[in-house]
């Protein structure tokens, strides 16, 4: 088995309201890892037997299934990569199937809960 877990800073993944609810050190103010450690200890336990190749994210008391990473383009060189032909001719052949970056702000329209 696999476990791949991130965590953010909890500016990172909460609107302005949730950063300073959390600065003022009131009850909701965590670093996010007392919300992300009980999904580690649940996809650690047997009870996550038939939990596989999933991607889950936590934001507060909210869990997330989230999509899957998939290719979206490719390009090849037979002579292989170096820094200069990756930015002359890679990343602009890619560049049309960048993702947007969204913050979490403007994908979650609601407050984190």
């Amino acid at each position: 088995m696999r476990l791949a877990v991130r965590l953010e800073p909890a500016d990172r993944n909460h609107s302005d309201r949730d950063r300073g609810r959390e600065s003022a050190g009131g009850e909701d103010s965590t670093d996010g890892t007392e919300k992300t450690a009980p999904v580690c200890a649940f996809l650690l336990s047997d009870a996550a037997k038939d939990v596989t190749g999933q991607i889950f994210a936590v934001r507060m008391n909210e869990i997330f299934l989230m999509s899957q990473s998939r290719p979206l383009r490719s390009v090849h060189r037979a002579e292989g990569w170096t820094p200069q032909t990756l930015a002359e001719h890679g990343i602009p052949a890619l560049k049309s199937s960048f993702y947007k970056l969204d913050r979490s702000a403007d994908i979650f329209n609601w407050d984190a809960i």
